[in-house]
C-alpha cells in the first residue's frame, strides 16, 4: 500500500480506508480459516470414531467366534470323557505327573 502525500489530507483519509478494507478481507479470511479448521476436525473425528466403531465390532466378531470354538472344544471333551471315563482319569492323573515333575525341577 502505498502512501501518498495530499495537502488537504484525502491521501491519509484513503491509506486508513484501504488500511480498514485490507483488515476486513483479514478477518473474512481468518474466520474462513477457522470455518475450515472446524470442518476437518469434525470430520477427522467422525472418521476415528467410524474406525473405532469398525474395530470394536471386528474384535467382537472374533471373540464370539472364539467363544463358540471354545464351546464346541468343550462339547466334545465332554463328550469323550462321558464315553471313556476310566480313560480319561488315567491321561488327567498322567498329565498332572508330567506337570509335577517339571514344576519341580525347574524349582531345583
Amino acid at each position: 500500500m502505498a502512501i501518498t502525500q495530499a495537502t488537504d489530507g484525502t491521501g491519509f483519509k484513503q491509506d486508513l480506508q484501504g488500511l480498514g478494507d485490507g483488515l476486513g478481507t483479514l478477518r473474512t479470511d481468518v474466520k474462513n480459516l477457522a470455518h475450515g479448521a472446524v470442518d476437518a476436525a469434525r470430520s477427522g473425528a467422525a472418521e476415528l470414531r467410524q474406525g473405532a466403531q469398525h474395530a470394536v465390532a471386528a474384535a467382537k466378531e472374533k471373540f464370539d467366534g472364539a467363544k463358540q470354538a471354545a464351546s464346541e472344544a468343550t462339547d466334545s471333551l465332554r463328550g469323550v470323557v462321558t464315553r471313556h471315563p476310566i480313560a480319561s482319569i488315567g491321561i488327567a492323573a498322567g498329565v498332572g505327573v508330567l506337570a509335577g515333575l517339571i514344576l519341580s525341577r525347574s524349582r531345583s
